[in-house]
């Protein structure tokens, strides 16, 4: 297990052409339909291939030229910051949303921006509404200094949230590694008829993921269906087209982002927020009426969480069972029949005890969690960077039942009870190791709990407003990038790859501080010239 990850990502910052390639052709996808592209591409390629090239060098060079430095808070200054995300009392984003801008809100100007229709989180932020329909533009946002889009896989909280990052470029917070779900079902709803959803889900499939992509594109079932596969094809980067910053709340996700993403990256652990740790050490558990261990599972459950997998788990050991009852609190997803499930096993296990809660409000969900001994966690595969159930599991104390893979395997030794990832059988000899020792048990929870304390919303906000700063210094040149690919777009290049490779070499010769020059040293032509225009001219 590796130690605490907090900071600044390792990742690299190199402006390889590749890289810059592949933000041209996301900007350049937002600007033509794909069946116009390929013909336009066609056409192009009639024309010359040296042409369409030297035209792409010379836009390239004619944006880059043009983009303005934004302008930054000085010393002294306090940043003004629009936050996107959603506020409903059912969205854990909605709940981190609220405890960093009240944090953030210590130290810079911020105004909450949600497109929910109903009840809100209460929040001492100001906070504006916006019509999903007409997302917020660049007037709409011009007194901000930069704006934060939360973005996570759920369409009904996020997709109104993508469609105002396409209107005003920002920083992305991904809340989960996958977001297929989320873009699916977006395009299924504007989509008119079946043949063109499919047209646009194979297209951006291609951009995103090559020939794999569009091979899976076609599969039967989905991909949506299937969690295994889904995870290699997460389309996260449409989520990026744009971005001029991303925040992780994972170093492993950060580090595979920047293999795909050209950007400024930071990882950022998820953070515990201080009304929680204060009620969660004011709660201490009462001794089980029935004499049982309390197993908790908590957060939406979809087919990721494997908690059908938990409940024949203990059906398969009826000492086990006989010795636990089993709690699940969190919205069940309507595709999973967890509660046929939870009766199979029963018949095969009467000792068998499981509560499925649902939704529970704040402080019925609290009071449940304050009663648990053990938290089970077990995520495979890992959807999301990060987890808030974990941030909230790790404040009450007690171990944390959990793969080692993705944020979790980047806790500190000895604070969660961690098994390989996938390993059920693992899972299984480990919980009841957990079950028969109580002192191990405290153990565990009280590392835990250490965790928690070091990992507040004021550390978060003030690593967050570090990360603004490096995206200023960055952002000309990520917006010449980007206006480049929507002008190739529009031109009817973008599928045209000698015209997007001169246009990723003109641009990363522009990159910040130098590191474009390194890595495009092998784009000049023999007699020193770069591969612009102006310069073969």
């Amino acid at each position: 297990m590796s130690g605490e990850h907090h900071g600044r990502a390792a990742t690299p910052r190199m402006a390889h052409p590749e890289l810059v390639a592949a933000r041209l052709r996301n900007a350049a996808a937002a600007a033509a339909p794909p069946a116009a592209s390929r013909s336009r591409a066609a056409l192009s390629r009639a024309s010359g291939r040296r042409a369409g090239a030297r035209r792409a060098a010379a836009l390239a060079d004619r944006v880059a030229d043009a983009a303005l430095a934004p302008r930054w808070p000085t010393a002294g200054e306090r940043p003004r910051v629009a936050w996107f995300s959603p506020l409903s009392a059912r969205s854990a984003v909605g709940d981190f949303s609220r405890h960093v801008t009240e944090e953030l809100a210590r130290i810079a100007d911020v105004e909450l921006w949600t497109a929910d229709r109903g009840p809100v989180r209460g929040s001492s932020v100001p906070v504006t509404r916006f019509d999903p329909a007409v997302p917020p533009c660049a007037a709409d946002l011009r007194d901000h200094d930069v704006v934060v889009y939360n973005l996570g896989n759920y369409p009904p909280f996020h997709a109104p949230i993508h469609d105002a990052s396409q209107r005003v470029p920002g920083v992305v917070i991904l809340h989960d590694r996958v977001l297929h779900h989320m873009f699916a079902a977006k395009w299924q709803a504007e989509a008119e008829g079946e043949a063109a959803f499919a047209e646009r889900y194979r297209s951006r499939m291609a951009l995103h993921h090559g020939a794999g992509g569009e091979r899976a594109a076609g599969a039967s079932p989905p991909l949506w269906e299937r969690p295994d596969e889904v995870v290699r094809f997460p389309l996260d980067t449409e989520a990026l087209r744009f971005a001029l910053g991303v925040v992780t709340h994972s170093a492993d996700h950060a580090t595979a982002l920047a293999r795909r993403w050209l950007g400024p990256l930071r990882a950022l652990p998820l953070p515990c927020y201080r009304d929680v740790l204060a009620a969660a050490c004011a709660r201490r558990p009462a001794p089980a009426a029935d004499g049982r261990v309390r197993l908790v599972s908590l957060g939406h459950v979809i087919a990721n969480k494997n908690v059908e997998r938990v409940v024949a788990m203990l059906a398969a050991d009826r000492a086990l069972a006989a010795r636990v009852r089993y709690t699940v609190i969190g919205h069940l997803d309507p595709g999973l029949d967890l509660a046929g499930e939870v009766e199979r096993a029963r018949a095969r296990a009467p000792e068998l005890a499981v509560d499925l809660l649902g939704w529970q409000p704040d402080a019925v969900r609290d009071r449940l969690l304050a009663g648990a001994d053990v938290f089970v966690n077990l995520r495979h595969p890992v959807m999301e960077s990060g987890s808030a159930s974990l941030a909230r599991e790790l404040a009450f104390g007690r171990p944390v039942l959990c793969f080692a893979a993705g944020s979790f395997a980047e806790l500190p030794a000895g604070a969660v009870a961690q098994v390989p990832a996938g390993d059920f059988e693992a899972a299984a000899a480990r919980l009841r190791t957990l079950v028969a020792d109580a002192g191990l048990r405290m153990r565990i929870g009280e590392r835990a709990r250490a965790v928690a304390a070091a990992r507040s919303e004021h550390a978060y906000a003030a690593d967050l407003l570090d990360f603004f700063a490096d995206v200023a210094r960055s952002a000309p040149w990520l917006t010449a990038i980007d206006r480049a690919g929507v002008e190739l777009g529009r031109l009817g290049l973008a599928a045209d790859t000698a015209a997007l490779a001169a246009a990723a070499r003109t641009l990363a010769l522009r990159s910040p501080d130098g590191l474009g020059a390194r890595a495009a040293a092998g784009a000049r032509q023999p007699d020193g010239r770069t591969g612009s225009l102006a310069a073969a001219i």
